[in-house]
């Protein structure tokens, strides 16, 4: 009789916590937003901050305006809020959800830039580390490196960043941007009309002549090389030009 009451006790037990959880799913996909606050949290890196608050809570007030599936004051759906928010320029991800008190509490995730690209033809935009556009902001200017020159025209075209030149280029700009040494030596990067990278160090009146996007690591050791045992013995102004693109060779004039 003992067993059968603690099984009976389990089984309500358990029937219990999968009622309390598929209300939280419930919850979480639309929730009432009980005291009307609304906590955003905002994660950007040092590189600089394009979005604020206001630009949320602006997206939030226009989606409450326009959300036809509220049925009473203070509902919201969590889950279309999550992704309108995501649809912002420069936000990475979201996510929403409601605390204990009826605080409806936003956690936006802003993209990371990593270059600045300034358009042959003007005008200019960011690229992230994700390789996405992300537009200039009013508010805040991002400390990444710039990107000039005749190539800059062919790659502001819409679909070129999913190519893969695009997604090489991508991929040297992350490399610099998570070397210490590296971010803080390259400042600008140039793109001729046949797409070849020339990049312009912070110290040192000399040239890197990189080539294609491509042997990232290779060039950069070779690079390293360069700044390791050639300078400290011939010194900053004795060569002009560093090339790279050469298979395991690096030219200095």
């Amino acid at each position: 009789m003992r067993r059968f009451r603690l099984k009976k006790r389990a089984k309500i037990l358990l029937t219990a916590i999968a009622i309390f959880v598929a209300v939280g799913f419930a919850g979480r996909h639309y929730a009432r937003v009980s005291n009307g606050q609304v906590l955003i949290q905002l994660d950007y890196t040092e590189e600089g901050q394009l979005l604020t608050e206001s630009d949320i809570e602006a997206i939030v007030n226009d989606f409450r305006r326009g959300d036809s599936l509220a049925t009473e004051p203070g509902a919201i759906n969590l889950v279309a809020l999550e992704n309108r928010i995501r649809q912002y320029n420069f936000v990475e991800d979201c996510q929403v959800s409601r605390d204990l008190k009826g605080t409806l509490v936003i956690n936006v995730k802003q993209r990371k830039p990593v270059a600045r690209v300034m358009r042959n033809k003007g005008g200019s935009y960011y690229i992230s580390d994700e390789g996405k556009m992300i537009p200039t902001s009013d508010k805040f200017t991002a400390r990444v490196l710039i990107i000039t020159g005749a190539g800059t025209d062919s790659l502001s075209n819409l679909d070129t960043l999913v190519q893969p030149y695009g997604k090489a280029l991508v991929n040297v700009l992350n490399y610099i941007d998570k070397d210490p040494f590296w971010k803080a030596q390259i400042a600008q990067i140039d793109i001729d009309k046949d797409m070849q990278l020339t990049l312009y160090p912070t110290i040192g009146e000399h040239l890197i002549e990189f080539g294609e996007p491509a042997d990232v690591e290779k060039k950069f050791r070779r690079l390293a090389l360069f700044y390791d045992k050639i300078i400290p013995a011939k010194g900053w102004t004795a060569y002009h030009k560093v090339k790279l693109g050469f298979n395991n060779q690096i030219v200095c004039e």
